[in-house]
């Protein structure tokens, strides 16, 4: 064999070890790396209503008291608060905390005659009525005060019922479409 030809195939040789091929350890020359992924989750509290998750600071409907329809000679009606589909408010909150509601005054309240708390009104005319957080309407709400809350495990429910005070036949009430708003705070 001539010089040259030794010289390039021991070249290829030299160059092919050196690469590791035909290696028998190669398999054996990888490293491996273990290592970690951090994973975070943070809850927050939190409540709904009706389905309506509550975040802080928003606003939200709390539902509606509806009076229905009366005669202008009317003396007084009875109505609950409805949230939703149910009679009542129903609160969903997370575990472990205590949701706190007050009614913190209404629309028309320096409007209010006759000692009650509230009034509903039409043009320069008012209609008073209070809230109860009873059935038979004898615990007046007053306002800014808590609002007790039923427990059941994180289900929280409050009834509130109105009644609305007419005149009767000593001077009857304009026809229309009386109104008022309810300020309401949640805390939790």
């Amino acid at each position: 064999m001539s010089l040259r030809l030794r010289l390039t195939c021991a070249g290829l040789l030299l160059v092919a070890l050196g690469f590791g091929l035909g290696h028998p350890d190669r398999a054996a020359a990888q490293s491996t790396i273990t290592g970690t992924i951090g994973v975070t989750l943070t809850l927050t509290s939190a409540c709904s209503i009706s389905g309506t998750l509550l975040a802080q600071g928003s606003s939200t409907n709390f539902g509606t008291l509806d009076f229905g329809s009366q005669t202008t000679l009317f003396t007084q009606h009875d109505a609950q608060v409805v949230s939703g589909s149910n009679s009542g408010i129903s609160l969903t909150c997370s575990p472990g905390i205590s949701p706190e509601l007050m009614i913190t005054g209404g629309s028309n309240d320096a409007s209010k005659s006759g000692g009650h708390l509230h009034a509903l009104a039409f043009g320069t005319s008012n209609v008073p009525y209070d809230l109860y957080s009873d059935s038979s309407h004898s615990t007046v709400i007053q306002n800014n005060t808590a609002v007790a809350f039923a427990t059941s495990s994180t289900t929280y429910t409050t009834n509130l019922y109105g009644r609305v005070f007419g005149s009767g036949t000593a001077s009857a009430l304009p026809a229309g479409t009386y109104t008022d708003t309810l300020n309401v705070t949640l805390s939790f």
